[in-house]
């Protein structure tokens, strides 16, 4: 049941959100090696059963090993919960783990543009996604100053699958 009220409701927006941080790594094909062989996971959860399920459940799994491929292996070493902080000044930073970047479907020709840091209408792009996810804070977001000072495009090897075929994008890291 509660799988389902998650994952297969229909709700655009979910009361559940995650990201990772990995530190350094090095992409090796199908391989991600780990710096010092941790990594963390940031999960965000707007419902206070939803994050009691979830604080619970992980509570539980503490210490355990989670087999993975190549005879390797996760632990759960810690959890800690932040209450979120609201924000009362004009300027906030945040740290984004995951990578930023947008699609942008192009109707005419069938195909998707990625639209990151280095073009000039990232920030429009951005502002036009952040609507569409929270359109309920349209008024907000359209107030919202955008600085990317320190931001750079990496690219690395991304595999997408479509309904129609598989494509494999590469490129070097930079």
């Amino acid at each position: 049941m509660f799988y389902e009220e998650i994952y297969n409701s229909g709700a655009s927006k979910k009361s559940l959100v995650w990201s990772i941080g990995f530190g350094k790594v090095k992409f090796c094909n199908d391989i991600i090696e780990l710096d010092n062989c941790s990594f963390e996971i940031t999960m965000k959860i707007t419902d206070a059963e939803t994050a009691l399920i979830y604080y619970s459940s992980l509570l539980g799994m503490k210490g355990e090993a989670f087999p993975l491929s190549n005879d390797n292996y996760m632990e759960l070493k810690s959890i800690k919960m932040v209450r979120e902080e609201t924000i009362n000044n004009e300027i906030a930073l945040f740290k984004i783990r995951s990578p930023l970047c947008l699609n942008k479907y192009i109707d005419r020709t069938n195909n998707d543009r990625y639209v990151n840091i280095e073009d000039k209408d990232f920030a429009i792009e951005l502002e036009k996604k952040l609507i569409e996810d929270l359109p309920y804070l349209e008024e907000k977001i359209k107030e919202l100053r955008f600085n990317f000072d320190g931001l750079k495009k990496t690219i690395t090897t991304i595999h997408k699958t479509s309904s129609k075929k598989v494509k494999k994008l590469k490129g070097e890291e930079q």
